[in-house]
């Protein structure tokens, strides 16, 4: 057969044609798998197992609002990208625990990741194995930037008293990472204006900087932190210190009233070391030492009745020294939506003990001797994505001529479980003991601590149980990719050892419902609730219904 025209002195050979189609196909084939095993065929497990060495780093840092998707392609999004200054690749450079010319170690990967998204300016992190070839591979580092300069009004109400702040906040100033922010602050206790700095990265090292200074209508207080702290598994040392004052009215409460006020002023102030002496499989030992110098006074108190065991105003000086010693082990997992939305959670499995233990001396300038120690463990297990426990323990305390003072111990025990695709069940159960306190850390039972349906500082005591129990349902809705909505169904019961009459209380309960929103750009204060509590067991002046606002996460 002859093909006319130009092409008349050519034969057309079918079989010739279908083997050409079928080559060339598979040569295109073979190309596409080409690409695609240079780009996502393995993971930095695999590369780790097969010695690939890291041959370069790529930073990518993806805008606040993600144009690509029709849901954020809008005058708002487009007005907010321009006005925001991405973070500097600098930045994100100086976190990461891996370079080029090093081999793949996925741990550490993993853990860079983990480093990245603890910053409130950075929403997500990832790092990708990209142009794999047979003994190399590029790092790609990816993030996803939080909208960082933060001009509002926050709105918090629990246990019927109505908080406010105005606050302008940068946590990212000029895409540098460091955070300057100013707040006005009304509550029951007090008005506060408050000025602060935080620099994570002093002049491109890896010590940390904080500084603030607030002007209180009762009094004034101050902050002067820097250290270098542990910011790997592997890191050797950490070395730092801290300088806090404040000169306040320590208000005392009952029932929600005032009963005490006393004036207070209260200065603490620490110089530690620590240094690794051993890690191996992700499991660090350490021991160090600190000075601690602690001092607080007090006034005679202004009291309002509501009779209460007279409160301790003698002046505690202490100066000692400690040794430290803990053992750290990185088991980190990584979820969605259990305590926060549209967010990834990081959480460490492994075990975390720690303890200290020093002598206060008159020597050193404290007005008494007296040895004092502490401890803590914590742990965390995870069958799956979908569930989660948490479980933490803690005592302290020091011990003087006539016995125990400021002494406690505390406990929680947090559970997380995936009942659907949008449905979370969260549980948390919580144990505090205090024994002969300081006048400045006394115990209550209320709106702030673990019963929403009651008034702030409901009942003052020594000794408190607490249980909430949440079923949290997330939707898909997210409105021009501002915020995700979801629901939430709660329980809160508690009782405590209280104060005025040295009985345990009742068992005091509520239950609430109400919304959950997520706001998916923030760089902090992610999550804000909205519900209604309404006490179980009520007494006379107890309200029916309290409205509950605000953006903290208990668990």
């Amino acid at each position: 057969m002859r093909v006319p025209g130009p092409f008349s002195s050519r034969v057309y050979n079918p079989t010739r044609a279908v083997t050409s189609l079928i080559a060339s196909a598979a040569a295109s084939m073979l190309t596409l798998l080409a690409l695609s095993s240079q780009t996502t065929a393995a993971t930095w497990e695999e590369l780790e197992g097969r010695q690939v060495v890291i041959s370069g780093v790529e930073i990518v840092v993806n805008d606040v609002f993600d144009l690509s998707r029709p849901a954020e392609n809008n005058w708002i999004s487009k007005l907010a990208n321009a006005a925001h200054v991405e973070t500097r690749d600098r930045v994100v450079a100086r976190e990461l625990l891996f370079a080029s010319g090093e081999p793949v170690d996925a741990q550490r990967i993993r853990e860079t990741e983990r480093n990245l998204r603890r910053h409130a300016f950075i929403r997500d992190a990832r790092i990708v194995p990209v142009s794999v070839a047979d003994s190399t591979v590029t790092a790609r580092v990816e993030i996803d930037d939080a909208w960082s300069l933060l001009g509002n009004v926050d709105l918090t109400q629990t246990g019927g008293n109505l908080e406010w702040s105005a606050r302008v906040d940068e946590v990212n100033l000029l895409g540098t990472g460091k955070r300057v922010f100013f707040e006005h602050e009304e509550n029951i206790e007090r008005s506060a204006n408050e000025i602060g700095y935080v620099d994570p990265q002093v002049l491109g090292t890896r010590w940390v900087l904080s500084a603030a200074y607030g002007d209180l209508s009762d009094g004034s207080s101050r902050l002067l932190l820097a250290e270098r702290p542990y910011f790997s598994i592997e890191t050797p040392y950490a070395i730092g210190g801290f300088f806090t004052s404040s000169d306040r009215l320590l208000t005392q409460y009952n029932h929600g009233v005032a009963v005490n006020v006393i004036p207070a002023r209260r200065t603490s102030a620490a110089l530690f070391a620590s240094r690794a002496y051993r890690v191996r499989d992700r499991t660090a030992y350490r021991v160090g030492v600190t000075y601690r110098a602690d001092e607080s006074e007090y006034d005679a108190p202004v009291a309002f009745g509501a009779a209460l065991p007279a409160p301790d105003i003698s002046t505690r000086r202490v100066r000692g020294v400690s040794g430290t010693w803990s053992m750290v082990q990185d088991r980190s997992a990584t979820f969605q939506n259990l305590a926060r939305i549209g967010r990834t959670e990081d959480y460490n499995l492994g075990w975390i003990f720690s303890v200290a233990g020093g002598y206060f001396s008159t020597a050193l300038g404290s007005e008494t001797n007296a040895p004092f120690g502490e401890a803590s463990v914590s742990k965390g297990w995870s069958s799956g994505s979908g569930s989660l426990m948490l479980a933490t323990a803690a005592i302290s305390g020091r011990h003087e001529s006539d016995g125990w003072r400021n002494a406690g111990s505390r406990a929680a025990f947090t559970v997380y479980g995936r009942a659907g695709r949008g449905q979370t069940f969260a549980a948390q159960l919580g144990a505090v003991t205090l024994t002969r306190p300081d006048s400045a850390d006394w115990l209550y039972l209320g709106g702030r601590d673990g019963l929403r349906g009651y008034v702030d500082h409901f009942l003052a005591g020594d000794r408190r149980v607490t249980m909430s129990v949440e079923d949290r349902i997330i939707t898909p809705w997210r409105p021009m990719g501002l915020f995700q909505a979801g629901f939430v169904a709660y329980i809160d019961a508690g009782a405590i050892r209280r104060a005025d009459t040295g009985a345990w209380s009742g068992t005091y309960a509520n239950v609430g419902a109400g919304l959950r929103f997520g706001l998916l750009k923030s760089g902090r204060g992610n999550l804000i609730l909205v519900s209604v509590a309404m006490p179980i067991v009520r007494e006379p002046g107890i309200d029916r219904l309290l409205l509950v606002l605000g953006n903290s996460v208990g668990f």
